[in-house]
């Protein structure tokens, strides 16, 4: 099969990317951004053409050109980006979107497979003790926003022009080639394996993790299913855990990591969402998440210390870090 990834050099792109052509596809990639080391090893592999989402002639050239019979659409501005930039936020997240759903219905391309976000949850009640696609949808942030209206221009694609559409909805994700959008754990992690020593919040809300191999897992399986039941799929680990517990875990796998506990503002940047329920994916493309949290840290501390110019510590990227 042939497969278009809009973004495939950000963070779950290139492990999307990696896994298509580990199961033997054609694959191309349309991005703006520099290649992920992640994509390195199998770069050569890849048609790479650059152009930006928002334009809609860079879309439908690089449609034409590679002639995918679907797409995977991670092209976006993360959570940050878009509660600075508004107007950016709509013109890349809606307006990309709407770019890639015209030129493949223009073009012939049978799939669509795009990313959410667990963020179009918004604040859930404490009544609620298990997140799935049933909870109303109310993000409180531009970034959910604008993911939450790609919820709903996709199906009226697959309705009336006759585009197959699910838009996948990641809680958050950790692993290698994360370089934008909330680097709150994953500054935790790169400064345990860089030997630095830095601050970590005393307090925070619980949140999930899953690691982005199953993330990507779940949108490869998404586009190349047979059938897609539903329009959109929450995907997570159902796993929850705070600061203070992954500081832990991460000790576990770098004994000799220096944290301390401070009273400093976390920003509550983390998700405080209840556990992910992912039945209706695991009914519908037969997903389940493989790694555990200790499982993903590991896997995770293990990549950086085999891939030490791929990565570096960046002491200013630390949320919380005071001097």
């Amino acid at each position: 099969m042939r497969v278009l990834v809009t973004g495939g050099h950000g963070f779950i792109g290139a492990h999307v990317l990696r896994k298509l052509i580990a199961d033997g596809h054609d694959v191309g990639c349309l991005d703006v951004s520099e290649p992920s080391p992640v994509v390195a090893p199998v770069a050569d592999d890849v048609t790479f053409v650059e152009g930006d989402v928002t334009d809609p002639v860079d879309v439908y050239d690089a449609v034409a050109s590679l002639d995918p019979d679907r797409i995977v659409h991670l092209a976006g501005l993360l959570g940050h980006a878009s509660q600075s930039s508004p107007r950016a936020a709509v013109e890349v997240n809606v307006g990309g979107t709407f770019n890639v759903l015209e030129a493949a219905d223009t073009l012939g391309v049978d799939r669509v497979v795009a990313a959410s976000s667990a963020a179009v949850y918004g604040e859930v009640g404490d009544d609620i003790d298990r997140l799935d696609e049933t909870v109303p949808r109310r993000p409180t942030t531009m970034y959910g926003l604008t993911k939450l209206v790609v919820e709903h221009v996709g199906p009226i694609y697959r309705e009336q022009r006759g585009v197959q559409f699910a838009a996948l909805e990641p809680v958050h994700g950790l692993g290698p080639g994360r370089r934008r959008g909330n680097l709150q754990d994953d500054c935790i992690v790169k400064a345990a394996v860089a030997g630095e020593r830095i601050p970590v919040p005393a307090r925070s809300r619980p949140f999930e993790i899953v690691y982005v191999e199953d993330e990507a897992r779940a949108f490869v399986d998404a586009t190349l299913a047979d059938d897609l039941p539903s329009d959109r799929y929450l995907v997570g680990s159902g796993e929850r855990t705070s600061l203070e517990s992954f500081v832990e875990v991460v000790r576990d796998h770098v004994p000799d990591a220096a944290f301390e506990f401070e009273a400093v503002e976390s920003g509550d940047q983390l998700s405080g969402l209840p556990p992910s329920e992912t039945t209706r994916i695991r009914d519908d493309l037969g997903w389940t998440p493989e790694y555990t949290i200790s499982e993903a840290i590991g896997t995770y501390v293990s990549w950086l210390r085999e891939n030490p110019d791929a990565w570096s510590f960046d002491r200013d990227a630390v949320p919380w870090a005071t001097e």
